[in-house]
């Protein structure tokens, strides 16, 4: 269940991460998205995200190929929605630059943070969704 007030919080998030760097365990598509997720719910999910967290880049391959892809991370914690239900506050996994990155839906968008900062991906190029409630 959301937070009462969670689309302050979830902006204010994404406000916060605006300038803060990609690096991998640390602030990658996955911890975004996770931790987004973990700001608006009223469960605490940290424990969980925290066991992906203080990876390099190989391990941070190793275990999204562990998880069998980033869609693996999230079935663990989340359930699977059809895309064109996702809503705001959503996690959608959408291809970009030929990468598959986590991000959060805004609409007709899905923010993301990738090598070069948050970026606003059309959700048209949504692959899966998942509902954050």
């Amino acid at each position: 269940m959301r937070k009462q007030g969670w689309e302050v919080i979830l902006q204010q998030y994404i406000d916060t991460q605006r300038d803060m760097p990609f690096a991998w365990g640390v602030n990658d598509c996955v911890l975004f998205s996770a931790n987004a997720a973990n700001a608006i719910l009223e469960e605490d999910l940290q424990p969980q995200i925290d066991s992906y967290g203080d990876y390099d880049e190989d391990m941070g391959k190793a275990l999204i190929l562990e998880c069998n892809g980033i869609a693996g991370i999230f079935d663990r914690h989340f359930k699977r929605k059809p895309i064109k239900t996702a809503n705001r506050g959503d996690i959608v996994l959408v291809k970009y630059e030929g990468n598959k990155v986590a991000g959060i839906c805004n609409g007709r968008n899905v923010i993301c943070k990738t090598h070069t900062g948050i970026k606003f991906i059309p959700i048209d190029l949504a692959l899966a969704a998942w509902s954050v409630d």
